[in-house]
């Protein structure tokens, strides 16, 4: 009997040790678990773009003082990878960060659900324009609007700095037979509003102002884009 205890005792040492090694796989997963729930609201706010959308690093491509830096980030649901719903500082860090400058003060003001905004100059503008203003309802991102639809006229881009358009390159600026070109029978255009379009893609609809009435062979360019939330009257072609 003696002959066998360090045996059994060798036995249940190798039992124990299996046993803690499982206990703490099974921590080790419900401690994901609980991460992965708790950073669920982060992953809403800021998501991958969708499929069509310029890639991330030629988004983060830094602003050059020579040559304009597009950016393909308009969407329908959100601005690059920062989606409708997000807080005010997220929505901040983010175009701070894809824009190389920081936006002006969180300020009250919007009509119907907006009730504040946010708005970021172009700086390589002489008056900053095109800008583009964040609008939010009870503290989150609930729309963006790109350029300005009560200007003389739309403004030609700089030598540098940086330039934002939608998935397919839709810019301010651009005409709106361009932005036929790109999305073919998707895209309209209307008189209301004293000139005004909208084109229907993946993750809902994106709308804007245009620099004057369509139509008659004259030359009718992109004056704003928004998406989401801007406050009424909305535009609507």
């Amino acid at each position: 009997m003696e002959s066998l205890m360090p045996d059994l005792e060798s036995g249940l040492i190798q039992r124990l040790g299996r046993r803690r090694r499982r206990l703490r796989r099974l921590r080790s997963a419900r401690l994901m678990s609980v991460v992965a729930a708790s950073a669920g609201v982060v992953v809403a706010a800021v998501q991958p773009p969708t499929s069509g959308a310029a890639s991330p690093g030629r988004n983060r491509q830094p602003v050059s003082r020579t040559h304009s830096v597009v950016r393909d980030v308009l969407f329908a649901n959100g601005i690059g990878v920062l989606r409708f719903g997000a807080p005010v500082a997220a929505a901040r860090a983010e175009i701070d960060t894809l824009l190389g400058q920081a936006g002006g003060a969180y300020r009250r003001g919007g009509s119907c659900r907006v009730d504040h905004w946010i708005k970021w100059l172009d700086q390589w503008t002489a008056n900053g324009q095109p800008s583009l203003i964040l609008y939010f309802s009870h503290s989150r991102f609930a729309g963006y609007e790109f350029g300005d639809p009560g200007g003389p006229a739309v403004l030609r881009n700089p030598p540098g700095g940086w330039r934002l358009a939608t998935a397919r390159g839709l810019g301010v600026g651009d005409t709106l037979a361009r932005g036929r070109r790109l999305y073919g029978r998707a895209f309209a255009v209307s008189a209301a509003q004293g000139g005004s379009w909208r084109v229907r893609v993946r993750g809902g609809v994106i709308t804007g102002y245009a620099s004057g009435v369509p139509g008659h062979g004259q030359r009718v360019e992109v004056a704003t884009i928004d998406a989401g939330d801007v406050g009424c009257p909305a535009v609507s072609p």
